[in-house]
Parts: structure tokens; sequence; C-alpha cells
């Protein structure tokens, strides 16, 4: 069975401090989840406007 879980955050007033929570404590529950075959993270960051 394939699951998919996608997780949006608000923007968090300090991205560092949000980025070193996310990898020093939900990253390694993440990991610990049995039968985990995958987990990915990504940024998002802000682009240009297209006129």
């Amino acid at each position: 069975m394939t699951v998919k879980l996608m997780v949006l955050y608000t923007q968090p007033v300090d991205g560092d401090a949000f980025d070193e929570h996310y990898v020093g404590v939900h990253a390694p529950l993440v990991e610990a989840v049995p039968g985990l075959e995958r987990w990915e993270s990504a940024r998002v960051v802000r682009s240009r406007r297209r006129r």
C-alpha cells in the first residue's frame, strides 16, 4: 500500500530556527516510522512575480 502525506506550514518568523527544530526533532521521528521506504523534505522560497 502506498500512502502519501503532505504537510504545509505557515511562514515561520525565524526560518533558521524552524529548520533546526525540524531537522533535529521531526526528521528523527519520521525516520523511526516502521516500514518507511522514503521521505522527502523541501523548502519553498519566494520567487519573483510574473507580470
